[in-house]
């Protein structure tokens, strides 16, 4: 078994589920398993499992942390990746970061991801993990999750990387002998298994032939809701900060993780300042003062997001586009096909087509045709840089309108 993917859910909405699973199953990836975490759900996936040919677990409620561990513990494959029960993935995805994997000798690997909301997709050019070439080996590894201080969550989500087994099997254990270890933890233990898992590995790095499509919507347990939900996200951040202070050990960079660790502290501390003063939790500064140990509580900054301030949109009929690709990359010597030469995401999958032995051969007249990508005026307007950026001057991190404005784009 290559890759083994876990998929937690907690009464997520099984039509959601539903195009997790088909997206996987629609995708070039070959040889696989699907390992799905009922966290105590009062939903019924069973269904859903059998006949996407998931195994399941079903457990009573811990948390997406206890989740995820017990998805390692599933896992039988070479390597191991995550998958969000509410995600989904284009055409070329896993497959390629396998086989980069095999061929470096890489303990992991970081693929793009985009973000997919109720009216547009688009990715954000800005982050190092889109517009970059990544590799390190040995310290450098570690270095480079702490290099980004926290303000790109591409280096700490779980969702965009294949990791070789033992690296996430020594994080489970690392994480099982902490005082976390018993926690229920709904926050930040992306990061948590991360660093871990980072400490762990010994090579580094990233391609870009997909896309892994974040959805954003209103049911996602990191939005705040409630003054006990930032509550409980504020104590779990001061857990996982303190468990990787604790874990970075006697490196020669020590002193440089630890200064990028600490301004990662003072940008959360800036974040959840922002989110409980937009939502009117003035009863919570003190904690988030003594918590995160400043002296001040600021509010984020433009700094703070500026890997998300240049986004690029991607065609909003991907899943029909992918449908036509995907049967290009079981094809054999020369096609013809019908296709605009102009749609950048369709040109960057067909070279990908091409790179597997598939000569293609642009044919207006073709019988095979891929659809013409579609972007919508609105997105285009909406995600305009200049109307981006001032919208991110205006409508600043934890405000109302912009929670709204999320909604919208």
């Amino acid at each position: 078994m290559k890759l083994s993917i876990i998929i937690c859910v907690y009464n997520t909405d099984p039509e959601y589920v539903r195009k997790a699973l088909q997206s996987i199953a629609n995708s070039t990836l070959c040889d696989y398993e699907i390992c799905m975490v009922d966290d105590g759900s009062t939903l019924d996936y069973t269904a859903l499992a059998e006949e996407f040919g998931a195994r399941l677990l079903k457990t009573e409620n811990g948390g997406i942390l206890r989740a995820r561990l017990r998805g390692i513990d599933m896992a039988e494959g070479e390597y191991i990746t995550f998958f969000d029960s509410d995600d989904t993935i284009s055409v070329h995805y896993h497959q390629p970061m396998v086989e980069l994997a095999d061929r470096e000798g890489a303990d992991i690997v970081i693929n793009g991801w985009a973000f997919h909301s109720a009216g547009s997709r688009y990715y954000c050019h800005g982050d190092s993990t889109m517009s970059t070439h990544i590799s390190a080996e040995g310290d450098g590894v570690l270095r480079a999750f702490f290099a980004q201080k926290g303000l790109e969550h591409s280096y700490y989500v779980t969702w965009n990387k294949i990791y070789r087994a033992h690296t996430l099997k020594n994080a489970r254990t690392c994480i099982l002998e902490s005082h976390i270890g018993d926690k229920n933890v709904c926050y930040a233990e992306d990061a948590l298994i991360n660093f871990y898992a980072f400490r762990a590995a010994k090579k580094l790095c990233n391609l870009h032939t997909g896309y892994y499509f974040y959805r954003i919507h209103g049911g996602q347990t990191v939005n705040v809701i409630s003054d006990t939900r930032l509550r409980a996200q504020i104590m779990a951040m001061r857990d996982v900060l303190d468990l990787m202070q604790e874990g970075i050990g006697e490196s020669a960079y020590r002193d440089e993780m630890l200064a990028n660790l600490r301004a990662w502290e003072e940008m959360i501390s800036r974040t959840h300042y922002s989110h409980a003063k937009g939502a009117g939790y003035k009863h919570l500064y003190p904690l988030i003062q003594s918590t995160y140990g400043v002296k001040r509580l600021q509010k984020s900054t433009r700094a703070d997001g500026r890997a998300y301030t240049h986004s690029r949109l991607l065609p909003e009929n991907i899943e029909e586009i992918d449908a036509a690709l995907r049967p290009l990359f079981d094809c054999q010597g020369e096609v013809a096909l019908s296709y605009n030469v102009r749609d950048p995401y369709v040109c960057r999958v067909l070279n990908a087509v091409r790179e597997s032995g598939v000569a293609i051969k642009p044919d207006p007249t073709a019988a095979r045709v891929i659809p013409a990508e579609q972007i919508s005026r609105k997105s285009k307007i909406l995600h305009n840089h200049f109307v981006w950026t001032v919208s991110t001057v205006l409508f600043p991190k934890g405000s109302k309108i912009r929670a709204l404005l999320k909604k919208l784009v």
